[in-house]
């Protein structure tokens, strides 16, 4: 029998989203977003976070830390509130997923 993982995300993958996370505070447009190469083939960030819509693993301390530290900002209160009562990687991917479209959204808006 196969022994069981206690952590289901791939390490390739949530090192993508750990690259995403950095990459993110200071990307801006009209800049394409920013690319990430997982298993050979790059992915915009956004489709990272899709990646990772569904998991309800537990985000590590130094994650969860720069991700709330990203929404500090009062226009993303909602995002930092969301992310504090659901630490997990589905909820950080939401959370960063939402403000790449707002970024956009902004600058559309311009």
């Amino acid at each position: 029998m196969a022994e069981l993982s206690s952590d289901p995300i791939p390490g390739d993958l949530i090192e993508a989203f750990d690259q995403v996370v950095r990459f993110v505070s200071d990307w801006r447009p009209p800049e394409p977003e920013r690319e990430v190469r997982l298993k050979g083939t790059f992915y915009t960030m956004s489709e990272v976070c899709g990646l990772l819509g569904t998991s309800g693993v537990l985000l590590p301390a130094d994650i969860f830390d720069r991700l709330s530290s990203v929404y500090m900002d009062a226009s993303h209160k909602y995002l930092s509130e969301k992310l504090a009562a659901d630490r997990t990687y589905s909820a950080g991917a939401y959370c960063l997923l939402k403000l790449i479209d707002d970024r956009k959204a902004e600058y559309r808006g311009r």
